[in-house]
């Protein structure tokens, strides 16, 4: 019992000296981060929403293309977002969220006929990625360094 309260008693030190507070004032530090980290997030997630909201998009043979790579974004929302577009005819989005692993989003509306899922399958595995999903639907993961040139490619192989 004694060895284990000195252990503790040097791992509360070393939390303290990374911290930069006291032992007197530590609760109250972590308190006080565990309140701005809640901010913080509270804070991206309203951001996050105004990002969605302003998705830029081009035209090209009369169907709408959704297209932006996001940072740090709900994963969550912004497949919310995603569904919510498509819901308008001729319509395809394309997304990509980038944080501790880039995710593509690749989705259609229900009047266009191409495979979502088996085109983002297709060309992220040329890029070492993986994803999968349904003909309206899909997402994978890939590397960050490869998202611009997937994008090019998926759009290659839906309208080539």
């Amino acid at each position: 019992a004694k060895q284990k309260a000195l252990a503790l008693s040097k791992i509360t030190l070393n939390i303290s000296n990374f911290l930069g507070a006291s032992i007197n004032s530590l609760e109250k530090t972590i308190e006080n981060m565990s309140n701005d980290l809640k901010n913080f997030k509270s804070s991206l997630s309203t951001i996050s929403e105004k990002e969605l909201d302003n998705i830029p998009f081009s035209n090209h043979e009369n169907i709408t293309i959704y297209s932006k790579v996001f940072r740090n974004l709900d994963i969550k929302k912004l497949m919310k977002r995603t569904g919510e577009l498509i819901e308008t005819p001729s319509t395809i989005v394309l997304v990509a969220n980038i944080s501790d692993k880039s995710t593509i989003i690749f989705s259609r509306s229900s009047d266009l006929t191409f495979d979502s899922g088996q085109i983002l399958k297709k060309v992220i595995s040329k890029y070492g990625g993986k994803g999968g999903g349904n003909i309206n639907f899909a997402s994978g993961n890939i590397r960050e360094p490869d998202i611009d040139i997937a994008f090019e490619s998926i759009i290659d192989e839906v309208f080539n």
